[in-house]
């Protein structure tokens, strides 16, 4: 199993699939990783992806890798925060 915490513009998260979510709309279940915008930026820890997130106003994503077709994308924090 890997994870990953990625930072990315808001509208990502968009373009993950929707045919296998959760309930709460934020966990989506896909068979094959998303290509990731150029500006992406990629932790192994959550702290600093936290940190990137807000100060860009991104959104958070954790991807869990399970296999190549078992990828779960929870969003984590959205692109709409503010920061003063």
């Amino acid at each position: 199993m890997e994870i990953q915490y990625v930072v990315v513009p808001p509208v990502f998260w968009e373009q993950v699939p929707r045919h296998r979510e959760r309930p709460c709309g934020r966990t989506r279940y896909v068979s094959a990783e998303i290509p990731l915008p150029q500006e992406a930026e990629v932790f192994e820890i959550k702290a600093p992806g936290v940190v990137a997130a807000l100060q860009k106003r991104h959104s958070l994503i954790r991807i869990t890798k399970f296999s190549d077709d078992n990828l779960h994308y929870q969003l984590l924090l959205t692109g709409e925060h503010r920061v003063p």
